[in-house]
């Protein structure tokens, strides 16, 4: 039988699992993000939370094969245990969230522990690199989106199956990898795309980590390299499907073309990279323009830099190779997500969270190049000051006014973040102020219908139901809709317009006469007029459309 060939043996290859320093590492991780992210536990659901089915309590009686439907079973297989442990309460999720982060955490380190391993090092400098190079991932303001951020539990889990999947490969004492190492990477890699799809690059990841550090021939694993292309080749076609689907991704949208995603990305690499360095002005919804060409923004020096970056890494692979390895990977896993594929938001903190070991890797090669004891007070002195602007961070991650005040001081001329601080205004009762940054939302770009109806809603509030009628009729100008015209005749009803109430909520039936909220305002104005049968009537028919409907429900009991 045919003997599978000694791997390069590397300068240090104690394993950590039998060390008692990864278990004290991981506690700690878990005291200190449990601390610092503290204030984010109380955060509310936002942006897209609130169209995720977590975050609606109508959503109960749904089948376990509904909530897993989908592309990322997975990731929603975890918000169905979710849900079942807790609801709708945003707080179990959070926390769920920095477990996930912790355990990312530990895969991130142990990788760093196996390649710090292929160079030159002692074991208690090797120790110490990894250690510094986790907590670095640990604390990052840059981390704060991926883990405060409930819809972004995506970036945590993924990440973790990822690294796994990596770190199972790296452990390999040969060239040729075994078959039950083999299929253990195959099923964490599985879990990876089946959580995200833009951890489809590992296959990549692994033969050039065979080629560069082992100098494996790409034949040597290729019954592993074979399986993973197959399940790799599945989450590119999920990624273009999806890309198809999606209404704020993919190649059918007409104001970003793949090319112009691609030189605006040339710009927004180079922020990432600033961010990690010093990570100030942070910020939900940043205010970014488009670089149509090369002469766009800069975009042409960006460019530059980036192939100057990769030639560097490949020209200094040998001197530096952590650092080199490092560039490359990080290039690497922000493709998907920072090259051609164009996604409406063009830069968003969360995508470092897959590449970011990349950069770490490059900070190891410098704690490597320099007296230990420099290097630790180094690292100390960042770490503590990216842990005070974490917390910093997670307080405004705590409340959903103080995200948007903040994203609205950064960029005050889009109109995204101005419209969502408007509409927090108006749920928190603030409508003078919630009319207000309405207003000028309006000032810089023509309101869309949802900001006209929330626009609306906040002129009624502020008992203007003249002005909110008009808003609304604006709205019906984009779309003729139920919601819009439910809400006329609910304003109608309010001012005791009982007739033309009736009319516009006619009008709503004829529309979508699958809308519950219509029938609640016909039953309301029959229940004013004494019409106790006919409002049970609308009551019951509005509850057959929306059963967990706490207002219907409450309405039917009273005429009852």
């Amino acid at each position: 039988m045919k003997k599978s060939k000694q791997a390069t043996p590397a300068p240090s290859t104690s394993s950590p699992s039998s060390s008692w320093w990864p278990w004290a590492a991981l506690a700690a991780a878990f005291v200190a993000t449990l601390a610092l992210y503290g204030p984010a536990l109380s955060g509310p659901f936002v942006l897209d939370d609130r169209n995720q089915n977590y975050a609606d309590p109508l959503y109960a009686p749904a089948t376990f094969a509904q909530w897993t439907a989908g592309f990322r079973r997975l990731l929603m297989l975890s918000f169905y245990l979710n849900y079942q442990w807790s609801g709708t309460n945003p707080e179990t999720y959070h926390f769920i969230n920095l477990i996930l982060h912790v355990l990312a955490t530990g895969a991130v380190g142990l990788v760093l522990y196996e390649l710090l391993g292929k160079v030159e090092m002692t074991e208690r400098a090797r120790t110490i690199a990894a250690l510094c190079g986790g907590a670095i991932f640990l604390l990052h303001p840059l981390q704060t989106e991926s883990v405060a951020y409930v819809v972004s539990r995506s970036e945590l889990l993924s990440v973790f199956f990822f690294w796994s999947a990596y770190w199972v490969f790296l452990r390999r004492r040969t060239e040729t990898i075994t078959w039950p190492r083999a299929i253990t990477v195959t099923i964490l890699f599985g879990a990876a795309v089946s959580t995200k799809e833009h951890t489809a690059v590992l296959p990549v990841l692994l033969v050039l980590t065979d080629w560069l550090w082992l100098r494996v021939s790409w034949k040597t694993n290729l019954k592993l390299y074979a399986i993973l292309a197959l399940a790799g080749a599945y989450g590119v076609r999920l990624i273009l499907f999806a890309l198809g689907e999606a209404k704020t991704a993919g190649f059918h949208l007409k104001d970003l073309p793949p090319i112009a995603y691609f030189f605006t990305q040339c710009r927004v690499i180079w922020m990432y990279l600033a961010k990690f360095v010093v990570p100030i002005n942070l910020t939900v919804d940043p205010d970014l323009p488009i670089s149509h060409s090369l002469l766009d923004s800069g975009a042409w020096a960006g460019l530059i830099g980036l192939l100057a970056c990769a030639g560097a890494a490949v020209y200094f692979r040998k001197k530096y190779p952590l650092a080199a390895f490092g560039l490359l990977i990080f290039f690497l896993l922000l493709a998907p997500t920072s090259s051609f594929f164009p996604i409406a938001d063009v830069y968003a903190e969360r995508r470092m969270y897959l590449p970011m070991l990349g950069l770490l890797l490059v900070v190891c090669e410098a704690l490597r190049n320099v007296p230990s004891s420099r290097g630790l007070t180094v690292c100390g002195v960042a770490l503590l000051a990216f842990s005070g602007l974490t917390y910093a961070r997670a307080q405004v991650w705590s409340s959903e006014l103080a995200l948007w005040q903040q994203a609205v001081e950064q960029a005050p001329n889009k109109t995204r973040p101005r419209a969502q601080l408007a509409h927090t205004y108006y749920t928190e009762g603030q409508c003078d102020a919630a009319e207000r940054e309405f207003r000028k939302t309006a000032e810089l770009a023509t309101p869309d219908l949802e900001t006209l109806t929330n626009w609306a809603l906040a002129l009624d509030c502020q008992g203007k139901s003249d002005d909110a009628i008009a808003k609304l009729r604006q709205a019906l100008g984009l779309e003729r809709n139920a919601h819009v015209l439910s809400q006329i005749g609910m304003i109608q009803a309010k001012t005791q317009h009982y007739d033309e109430a009736m009319q516009t909520l006619d009008e709503a039936t004829k529309a979508d006469a699958n809308f519950a909220m219509t029938y609640l305002y016909r039953g309301n104005i029959h229940e004013v007029r004494g019409e106790r049968e006919a409002a049970r009537a609308e009551y019951q028919h509005a509850l057959q459309l929306s059963p967990q409907n706490a207002s219907i429900v409450e309405a039917l009991q009273r005429v009852r």
